[in-house]
């Protein structure tokens, strides 16, 4: 969470989170992310809280053949 400048607060939403909607959306196998990254798949699971470090970041978006910038 975070206030903007009019006082009201706000739920930021991470990076790791619009991956996984980015992954669920466009119904891409986390099996077979996980296989080809090295990511372990439970981290990829929806439901997990853990968050990608920037190793794992970078590798999932060159999986996914998209410019990490779209994830900002």
């Amino acid at each position: 969470m975070y206030t903007r400048k009019d006082g009201e607060r706000v739920e930021r939403e991470n990076t790791t989170q619009k991956i996984r909607e980015y992954i669920s959306e466009n119904q891409i196998s986390i099996s077979e992310i996980a296989e080809r990254t090295g990511v372990v798949k439970s981290k990829l699971e929806e439901t997990s809280e853990e968050n990608f470090n920037a190793t794992e970041f970078l590798e999932i978006c060159y999986f996914l053949k998209v410019d990490p910038r779209i994830f900002a």
